[in-house]
């Protein structure tokens, strides 16, 4: 993951927003959770960490810099960017600026002000990521015993590569996926039939 990181922030850093966002699109860490090492926030820590030590100057580790993959998790309508759309932070002419792909299959380029609510997309959460592919998918499962680990979580995972997965789970944790199915408790069933 590491290499792919260091490629995707040279390729902001280069201009290159169409080749550092296929780049950033091709290799995806897939977490149950957000919080913790096994999830979003461990896992991108840890690639920005391990990317800064090949790039020492290139700035990661702040809260924004060149070469940093970003997902939209608030609708802008005013820029016509919406919840899930994922972008590059490249330098342009007079500083960064965030590129995102269009419906027409070209570039749109916001300036770094102009943007809303958006995180680092090195790792996203699983549910965050339906509707997605990928080439390549890390599943990073968290350690059982854990209400998210699902067979439908599971699968809803693994079906986002299109080539490959890796899984990063104890044995404990993806037995309880594989064999425990989603069960509803919304409490609706004895309020319509009591």
């Amino acid at each position: 993951m590491a290499a792919t990181a260091v490629k995707v922030v040279r390729a902001g850093q280069d201009g290159d927003a169409e080749g550092g966002l296929s780049l950033a699109s091709d290799l995806k860490v897939l977490c149950a959770t957000r919080f913790g090492a096994p999830g979003v926030s461990g896992w991108s820590a840890a690639i920005e960490a391990l990317t800064a030590r090949e790039l020492p100057d290139a700035g990661i580790g702040r809260r924004r810099y060149v070469g940093q993959p970003i997902i939209v998790t608030r609708n802008d309508y005013f820029n016509q960017v919406f919840n899930g759309d994922v972008g590059l932070v490249v330098a342009g002419p007079t500083g960064p600026v965030a590129a995102f792909g269009d419906a027409g299959g070209g570039l749109k380029k916001l300036a770094m002000s102009q943007l809303g609510d958006i995180d680092t997309w090195w790792a996203t959460t699983i549910h965050k990521s339906q509707g997605s592919e990928f080439e390549r998918v890390v599943v990073s499962l968290p350690r059982d015993p854990s209400p998210i680990l699902t067979r439908e979580l599971l699968y809803t995972a693994v079906t986002r590569a299109k080539q490959q997965v890796t899984l990063v789970a104890a044995e404990s944790s993806l037995r309880v996926a594989i064999t425990h199915p989603v069960t509803r408790a919304s409490g609706l069933g004895p309020k319509l039939w009591p």
